[in-house]
């Protein structure tokens, strides 16, 4: 469903004195910058449908259309002109939807304000001659409403409170789908052997080796993912989370979905361990923001070496880009249960990555950045493993915050995501 985000410009119609000077034409400035935002979000893949409410020069013709405001997903504010502008601006920051506020320099002194809003809405500001920059702002504005109606689907056989889930669905506007392990099986039961043994043999011939795991095995983890594929597009979701090391240990289902959550990861669909949907949701918007596959990880602090390890047995393979190359690995066997497939995927050491966190219960984004220095191979823990130098690994342990869960990705994201939170309405906690 495409999004509806209003264009908001706000300037003296009839300028007699002040900036950008006596008899600016502001009416005809918002049509071009409209027209100009419109063809660069088309150019850039950006899908929202942009709805305009002429130029407001007063509080009175702000109220004329503030209903119809309020009816938008996100606004992207404008002012053009000094003048007695400020209390336009001022009250729709207000309006607490996530918001762009757009400076052009030599407008107005608008910008002075951002810092006493920002502490209290959803605002971020670009004040830039450069377009391309808003444009940018705009790629996070719309990550941010892609979160609306996008229907998740949560595979648990516990009951989740209706408290929890409510409180999920307000604060992002996603649509979640409760399923048990028995709609699983029902679907495992109707997929296609023939076409998971072809999988398989595909996925064996492309690692660089098979340690633990049969090749019947392996056939079982592909039935697992055609099974949650088929889900996903009979119930019409883009992502899924399930509590897999309950149903593994209680042999709910036929083999572990590790493998099935690398492979659905790779083709750019969000697909999260231990039915966390906090994890998800920073998988989603990681996604959309970076257009790379991200890692559910447990941290790991190592004082001695100054590092965070990062470990979980189903991390994608295609790391640098969603359709990108692929990298090595090696199938295994799920850790924790020795039984099953799952995937020990080498990342790229000397490269710079990101973790995030959203803690939807805390209200807050946990944030910090590291050099990956080391793959590590030792059986202990988790399939995938790799060492992350960081800058205060003691500050991490000291003051962690959260649930154990951190999502990763290759690249330096801190000032996007810092601006995604911003967009939320949640904190950002940079951790290290």
């Amino acid at each position: 469903m495409v999004k509806n985000v209003g264009l908001i410009f706000i300037g003296e119609k009839n300028l007699e004195q002040g900036w950008p000077y006596k008899g600016f034409d502001t009416v005809g400035e918002a049509r071009i910058l409209r027209d100009i935002i419109v063809s660069l979000s088309e150019k850039n893949n950006i899908s929202l449908n942009y709805k305009t409410f002429g130029v407001l020069s007063s509080l009175d013709e702000l109220n004329k259309v503030k209903d119809e405001i309020h009816k938008m997903d996100g606004l992207i504010i404008t002012y053009l002109t000094t003048g007695g502008v400020y209390d336009v601006f001022r009250e729709i920051a207000y309006f607490n939807k996530p918001s762009i506020i757009y400076a052009q320099p030599f407008s107005g002194h608008e910008w002075s304000i951002f810092s006493k809003l920002k502490k209290n809405t959803r605002t971020v500001m670009v004040a830039s001659s450069n377009i391309m920059d808003l444009i940018d702002k705009i790629k996070l504005l719309e990550a941010v409403l892609s979160l609306k109606n996008l229907r998740i689907l949560l595979i648990k056989d516990t009951k989740v409170s209706n408290e929890y889930l409510s409180k999920m669905r307000e604060k992002y506007g996603v649509d979640i789908v409760c399923l048990d392990h028995n709609v699983l099986s029902k679907y495992y039961d109707d997929t296609d052997t023939k076409e998971a043994e072809r999988l398989a043999d595909t996925v064996i011939s492309k690692s660089v080796k098979v340690v633990e795991p049969s090749r019947e095995e392996i056939v079982k983890a592909a039935r697992i993912y055609f099974a949650l594929k088929h889900m996903l597009e009979d119930y019409n979701a883009k992502a899924l989370t399930m509590d897999c090391l309950s149903m593994i240990y209680h042999r709910a289902i036929p083999t572990t979905p590790c493998l099935a959550f690398s492979l659905l990861n790779d083709e750019g669909i969000p697909a999260a361990c231990e039915a966390d949907l906090n994890s998800l949701i920073t998988m989603i918007i990681l996604k959309h923001i970076t257009g790379k596959p991200s890692f559910i990880s447990d941290p790991v602090p190592d004082y001695s070496k100054g590092c965070l390890y990062h470990a979980h047995c189903t991390s994608a393979t295609r790391l640098k880009g969603i359709g990108r190359e692929q990298g090595k690995y090696y199938l295994r066997n799920h850790a924790e249960s020795l039984s099953g497939v799952a995937v020990q995927t080498l990342w790229p050491v000397g490269e710079i990555v990101t973790s995030a966190k959203i803690e939807t219960e805390e209200n807050i984004m946990l944030l910090h950045t590291g050099k990956i220095v080391d793959n590590v191979y030792i059986d202990r823990g988790c399939r995938t493993k790799f060492a992350v130098k960081v800058a205060n690994v003691k500050k991490f342990v000291e003051e962690f915050r959260g649930r154990l869960h951190r999502i990763i990705v290759l690249g330096d994201y801190m000032e996007q995501l810092r601006d995604i939170a911003t967009l939320l309405g949640l904190e950002v906690i940079e951790e290290i």
